[in-house]
C-alpha cells in the first residue's frame, strides 16, 4: 500500500482530463483511419 488511499479531480482538473481524452480519442482515430484495428494494434504492440 501507498500513501494515497483516494483522490479526486477538482473541477478545472475533471475539465482537463475530458479535454486531454477527447484529444487522445481523435489523433487514435486519425491513426486508425484506413487500416483495421488488428493492424493497429499490431503496429502499437511493435513501437512499444
Amino acid at each position: 500500500m501507498g500513501w494515497v488511499t483516494s483522490f479526486r479531480y477538482t473541477e478545472a482538473g475533471t475539465e482537463r482530463f475530458e479535454r486531454a481524452a477527447a484529444v487522445q480519442k481523435a489523433l487514435r482515430e486519425e491513426r486508425m483511419r484506413g487500416i483495421r484495428e488488428d493492424e493497429y494494434l499490431t503496429t502499437i504492440t511493435v513501437l512499444r
